[in-house]
């Protein structure tokens, strides 16, 4: 282990992360969602899921509980963290924890132990931009994914992030590298305070002051932490053998989604997507870099048609969360209102065979049962049944999860 990655070790040991206490569901925790994205071999395997930099546990936890039928591993350097992923995850008996690195050949060679093939899903956030080698991190990573896996990665954006490299660097700078971690700890909040309000603390950097020691530490006082540039990432992910598939929010880079329409938008939407992305980083301040990724010779799973596929299986996006507001009657509940939002956006009424789509769908459902069921209970044509689950596969609301 090298200086730079025992300094990493160190501060979690001190400050196990994270350590705001909880589960943490996020847009990349659904690993059914993942695999739909990459074109899959169809044939029967037991999922196994790997979470690089697991911490806590706090999001790999839950990924472990809801899907008791997967092998879940979780690695991490710190064995102050991965007792507390322990304790939260004491009953589940598809976990397994590993104290390792990264960067170590013994650590990887442990992992292929427990998945020959690799894994299937790969979780790297937070991690690549704490290597003191991420090109070794990256080919650890390649040789870690199944051929036809998905990684899920989230790495720190160059510009949305320098606001806290910024203040990192004056805490360096007036306290000393050498200085006790209380005493830079101190000066931080006492910086974060001084600046209230002025352009270092500005959303989402603004809760500086409230986050956890942890966290504050995790940001601010970080013994080796880098950021990425799009083209710099890209770049470097196809120089290992790995290709972007999408970004987890495709909509976080649509210049109608956060430009608005308009000439601006349409002149960015003509450029070809890696030179649209590198001109919409220098106008949005996207704290990370989240995508996923496959390897270089996997392609994107092919746009599927439900009419021409009637037997295709489709399950609500998890990712989409939904609230029904209903009358409840001496007859029986009666849905008033159904709403729904997808990852981080805002929640939107649903209506008609949308809405009835988000209250009936439980689990993989044949295409043809959905419309069979869409007939009898609306005033719709068949026509229009087929066209709204298209759209819904379009907008995202519902997929077609991959064959086992």
């Amino acid at each position: 282990m090298d200086e730079i990655t025992r300094r990493v070790q160190a501060l979690y040991r001190r400050l196990p992360y994270p350590n705001s206490g909880g589960w943490q569901l996020r847009a990349d925790s659904f690993p059914d969602w993942l695999l739909a994205q990459v074109d899959r071999e169809p044939y029967p395997r037991k999922v196994r899921l790997l979470d690089l930099g697991c911490g806590t546990g706090a999001a790999l936890v839950p990924i472990a509980a809801m899907h008791p039928e997967a092998e879940v591993v979780g690695l991490d350097l710190s064995e102050a963290s991965l007792e507390i992923a322990g304790q939260n995850g004491a009953n589940l008996q598809n976990l397994t924890l590993l104290q390792g690195d990264l960067l170590d050949e013994a650590s990887v060679e442990a992992l292929l132990a427990l998945a020959p093939g690799g894994f299937d899903v790969i979780w790297c956030s937070g991690v690549l931009h704490h290597l003191s080698d991420p090109d070794r991190g990256l080919s650890h990573l390649r040789r870690l994914l199944a051929p036809d896996g998905v990684l899920s990665l989230m790495v720190y954006a160059h510009f949305g992030r320098l606001p806290v490299a910024r203040l990192a660097r004056a805490v360096q700078l007036i306290a000393g590298a050498e200085a006790p971690f209380e005493a830079r700890e101190a000066l931080t909040r006492d910086l974060l305070t001084a600046l209230e309000g002025g352009s270092l603390t500005r959303p989402p950097w603004d809760d500086g002051l409230r986050v956890p020691p942890a966290e504050l530490a995790d940001r601010y006082l970080h013994p080796w932490a880098r950021s990425y540039r799009v083209e710099e990432l890209l770049s470097s992910l196809e120089s290992h053998g790995l290709h972007m598939l999408r970004w987890l929010e495709p909509r976080a880079w649509s210049p109608a989604a956060t430009l608005g329409p308009g000439p601006a938008a349409e002149a960015l939407d003509a450029l070809p997507p890696r030179e649209r992305w590198t001109a919409l980083e220098q106008l949005l301040d996207h704290p990370g870099l989240e995508l996923l990724v496959t390897h270089g010779d996997r392609a994107e799973r092919p746009a599927l048609n439900p009419q021409a596929h009637p037997e295709l299986l489709l399950d609500w996006n998890p990712q989409a969360a939904v609230r029904v507001a209903e009358r409840r009657l001496s007859t029986g509940r009666f849905p008033e209102r159904v709403e729904a939002r997808l990852r981080a956006g805002p929640y939107v009424e649903l209506r008609g065979l949308d809405a009835l789509i988000a209250q009936i769908i439980q689990g993989p459902t044949p295409a043809q049962t959905l419309v069979q069921e869409a007939l009898a209970r609306l005033p719709i044509h068949e026509d229009e049944a087929w066209a709204t689950l298209t759209r819904l596969m379009q907008e995202e609301w519902i997929f077609a999860p991959s064959e086992p």
